[in-house]
């Protein structure tokens, strides 16, 4: 009887820290911009390194199914070009994007995080330059969940708001510009989702909240 309630007892405190886990209230902050910001749609046209998927992130995958940078020593860190594009899904610019992963996934935190550098090419106008944090944890919650019993159309389908504040508290955002985007500041907050046409990267929509400095 008692190893019954001690088997009971231990089967209980897992299933009170994993509900904790997923469900902590006390999560690292995340923020969105202002409605009124101006929303594109993007895609990655060429893409280099791993894709930062939940398996990826945790170690559990090397991502050996993506394309190399070809330096052996950068193994957390991609490089692509994507496409953005307007509300009625026209080519409105094209953008440069670096990403690496920010420090260890701290699972008891919920920081699962990478940092983006993004530079942004409107033709005949400017460009914009930003620095992101995105934490994965969403995504890393949804597949955990997932792998506890809903099925794989959970992760598929879903979206994920990954913007959110770095841990150490460092400004992010838009840096600066060029053209006519000179002496431009502000904000931009992004969601990201599994990019139907290539399956092991995610598109997604980015939205600018620009300011004039």
């Amino acid at each position: 009887m008692r190893k019954l309630i001690g088997i009971i007892g231990f089967l209980c405190g897992i299933g009170a820290g994993l509900f904790m886990l997923l469900n902590n209230p006390l999560g690292p902050p995340a923020y969105s911009v202002a409605e009124t910001s101006d929303t594109y749609q993007w895609r990655a046209l060429e893409f280099f390194g791993i894709s930062f998927t939940p398996a990826e992130l945790l170690g559990i995958s090397s991502g050996s199914t993506n394309r190399s940078l070809g330096a052996k020593e950068v193994k957390l860190a991609s490089a692509s070009i994507i496409l953005l594009l307007d509300e009625s899904g026209q080519p409105a610019a094209l953008a440069t994007r670096l990403t690496a992963i920010n420090k260890s996934p701290d699972m008891f935190t919920e920081q699962v995080g990478v940092d983006t550098y993004t530079n942004i090419f409107w033709a005949n106008a400017g460009s914009l330059l930003m620095h992101g944090y995105e934490n994965r944890w969403p995504l890393v919650r949804t597949n955990m969940v997932a792998a506890l019993g809903a099925s794989d159309e959970v992760i598929d389908n879903g979206s994920f708001a990954v913007s959110a504040v770095p841990p150490d508290g460092e400004p992010t955002g838009i840096v600066g510009g060029s053209g006519l985007f000179s002496g431009i500041g502000g904000r931009y907050s992004e969601t990201i989702w599994r990019d139907t046409e290539q399956p092991d990267l995610y598109a997604g929509s980015i939205s600018l909240d620009i300011d004039v400095r």
